[in-house]
């Protein structure tokens, strides 16, 4: 009898799920939820938590700013939730679309602008307006970051290739100059706890393809608040890393470039005190852009415009410290906590 009852009550959860799944968009709900053998729904609310955050972000840059009346075409919904679609876009990975799908299935109730006005946005919006984003988000995750413990601050770069093909190449090959698929540079500064094993993205800076490690690294240094060692390859090893290094009052260790006499202070001081053993750990920065590039579809950006494919290189990034924001806001489960204060107890 209690696997009869078991049986009903579970044809009951699938008969729900599948009624809450139909309608336009409803197979690729079924697959983002999740969805198991059994009729049961795993990560709706977690989907339903991350848009929530993606919007009171957005809300927190924008605040109560409407778009101007004007003819043509005007802008119906507030910027927030344009914004907030677009983090939310790079939290799941999908298309304009099927974004739009996507937030009308998990919000049925809501307004929902069309992905035409989306991508309308996503041109409109500017660089410095996703940063903003990021730091709003870095201030929601400092108290969920540990305590009183030791943490290295990693700087590296690295290029996401976009799917248009109008990047001419720096060098020849053969006579002509090719045109090859582009790239943006994307540079992060990492805060990584190895006791923890966790990296947190502190600031981030994009550019197109080609563009130099040290305007970008000056750019991700500028967005750090604390202090700490920094490791960085020989690529950050110029005046105006240096620069920012002295300002923050980092321990900087960055091989430097090529050989003869070392003249600027700063240099020599950063040879002295270089350490191969810490430089070692610069590695664990490559997991980061791994776990980004992975992500990707086919391996790059969905983008043709370079400025565009700049733009989602960014979001990639916020969306990344999102993703650490709630599985550290997530609440324990009554078992784990019960299982932590007997610990603590002992």
């Amino acid at each position: 009898r209690q696997d009869i009852r078991r049986t009903s009550f579970t044809i009951i959860q699938h008969r729900q799920a599948t009624s809450a799944c139909q309608g336009r968009g409803g197979l690729v709900l079924q697959r983002r939820l999740g969805k198991l053998d059994g009729g049961m729904v795993r990560r709706e609310l977690s989907l339903r938590k991350a848009f929530e955050v993606c919007l009171e972000l957005a809300q927190a840059h924008y605040g109560d700013q409407r778009p101007p009346k004007k003819r043509g075409h005007p802008w119906i919904y507030p910027w927030s939730l344009y914004l907030a679609l677009l983090l939310f876009r790079a939290y799941m990975g999908t298309t304009y679309r099927r974004t739009v799908v996507l937030y009308r299935d998990l919000f049925p109730g809501r307004p929902c602008p069309s992905f035409q006005s989306l991508h309308r946005f996503a041109k409109r919006v500017s660089i410095q307006e996703l940063k903003d984003l990021q730091a709003q988000l870095k201030k929601r995750l400092l108290p969920f970051l540990p305590k009183g413990e030791s943490a290295l601050l990693i700087l590296d770069s690295t290029g996401l290739p976009c799917r248009s093909k109008r990047q001419k190449l720096r060098w020849r090959r053969g006579r002509e100059v090719r045109i090859v698929r582009g790239h943006s540079r994307l540079c992060c500064l990492m805060r990584y706890f190895p006791e923890r094993k966790l990296i947190v993205v502190e600031g981030v800076a994009v550019g197109p393809a080609y563009a130099s490690d040290t305007r970008l690294g000056q750019e991700a240094l500028a967005q750090l608040e604390d202090s700490g060692p920094l490791l960085a390859d020989a690529g950050f090893d110029g005046g105006e890393v240096w620069a920012k290094v002295e300002e923050k009052g980092l321990e900087p260790h960055i091989p430097l470039k090529g050989g003869g006499e070392v003249r600027d202070e700063r240099r020599k001081k950063a040879k002295q005190v270089f350490s191969s053993a810490l430089y070692r750990l610069r590695a664990v920065g490559e997991g980061l852009f791994g776990a980004l590039k992975t992500r990707l579809a086919c391996g790059f950006l969905q983008e043709t415009s370079p400025l565009m494919a700049q733009k989602r290189a960014l979001l990639e990034a916020v969306a990344y410290n999102l993703r650490v924001f709630l599985t550290l806001s997530l609440p324990l489960p009554w078992i784990l906590r019960v299982f932590f204060l007997r610990l603590l107890d002992q």
